[in-house]
């Protein structure tokens, strides 16, 4: 799971975006933090956007950049 890489004070506020995301499919865009293999909290921002398909959702895509 992508969430596993977040920082744990950020995997709340991520699952409730892609839920938004989903639920009313407009793209959000927030803060967070990615943790390194080391232990390491690097700040990103997290950009989400649902993929449509024809007839229904095919999931979502999430775009890391690094502050």
């Amino acid at each position: 799971r992508f969430s596993a890489l977040l920082a744990m004070r950020d995997r709340t506020a991520f699952a409730d975006a892609l839920e938004g995301v989903f639920r009313n499919s407009v793209p959000v865009r927030f803060a967070a933090s990615l943790v390194t293999r080391e232990g390491q909290a690097v700040p990103v921002t997290l950009s989400i956007a649902e993929r449509r398909g024809a007839y229904a959702s095919d999931g979502a895509v999430v775009l890391v950049t690094r502050d």
